[in-house]
């Protein structure tokens, strides 16, 4: 974890205290010190991100090994390692050194379920060149990042590696016929979505404002991949229109189904049973949808 200096939050709020007729003056250090701030937070942030690279690169590496010792059980070698991973690491946030007092539970040791970064980059990338449309917050920064990665991954998918990869994806005999390396594509894939993955939850945990840690994980690709579903994409096409199209679509289904729902059942528990409904739901419904309801 990387956290804004403490010696530069005392000293903001020592500001506060500056008398009346140092105003000015004060206003101008608090402005420094507000600046100071938010280049620490987007400097821890832009540290994580690097750290999760790395790490990244290297989980692809071994998972993209796996998967070309397992050729056409993808689907099942991908579950079951979800779920050893987890409990893996559910070990691990509990037996390992941390010593930050923010980020271990009261008793002194295993890391806490939920850890918030309030003090640390929480929503560095919404407020950033942020503006209000009719009372609306449009989070700029998220926003410019998305299209960046959208634009990039356009322009990756029409170079000449991009080709090879979908070129093998869709009928590997035939790309090994054209001397492809099957295996090294797949491990380029596997990494490179193993990278994307990895910045992508430190984008999202900056945005709501906390990690989750232990079970959290299981479920998280499941959103995902009701939402590039339900916007038109199939078991062998994808493509960043479908994505777009099926992240506005499936936060709206959320934002009107779940406060309704919420109104029809005083119990509050069951908000998250009725997201993980709605969002099965939608994966079943868009699969039997494919290729005319004949998929197979």
């Amino acid at each position: 974890m990387f956290h804004v200096s403490d010696a530069l939050t005392t000293l903001k709020k020592g500001v506060m205290f500056v008398s009346e007729d140092r105003r000015g003056v004060g206003l101008l250090l608090d402005q420094s010190i507000e600046t100071n701030i938010t280049v620490a937070a987007m400097a821890g942030f832009l540290a994580a991100c690097l750290m999760a690279i790395v790490m990244a690169l290297a989980a692809g590496y071994g998972y993209g090994l796996l998967l070309n010792r397992m050729r056409g059980s993808e689907m099942m070698v991908g579950n079951y390692l979800n779920f050893s991973v987890i409990s893996l690491m559910c070990i691990a946030w509990m037996v390992l050194p941390f010593k930050n007092g923010k980020i271990i539970w009261a008793m002194g040791s295993g890391v806490r379920s939920t850890i918030t970064l309030e003090e640390n980059y929480e929503k560095i990338l919404d407020n950033l060149w942020s503006f209000d449309v009719f009372g609306i917050t449009i989070p700029s920064g998220t926003l410019l990042l998305v299209a960046l990665l959208c634009l990039a991954m356009w322009l990756f998918v029409r170079s000449k590696a991009g080709i090879m990869m979908s070129s093998s994806g869709s009928n590997p005999m035939f790309g090994a016929a054209i001397g492809i390396d099957n295996d090294r594509v797949r491990m380029q894939g596997t990494i490179l979505s193993t990278v994307l993955g990895a910045v992508g939850i430190l984008v999202y945990s900056q945005s709501f404002g906390f990690y989750q840690r232990y079970n959290a994980p299981i479920m998280m690709a499941y959103p995902a991949i009701s939402a590039i579903l339900i916007g038109g994409a199939t078991t062998k096409r994808a493509t960043i229109g479908n994505v777009v199209v099926g992240a506005i679509l499936y936060q709206s289904i959320l934002t009107i189904a779940l406060p309704v729902a919420s109104e029809m059942l005083s119990d509050s528990s069951l908000s998250e049973i009725l997201r993980t409904i709605v969002s099965n739901g939608m994966i079943l419904y868009a699969l039997t949808k494919l290729d005319g309801g004949k998929a197979r």
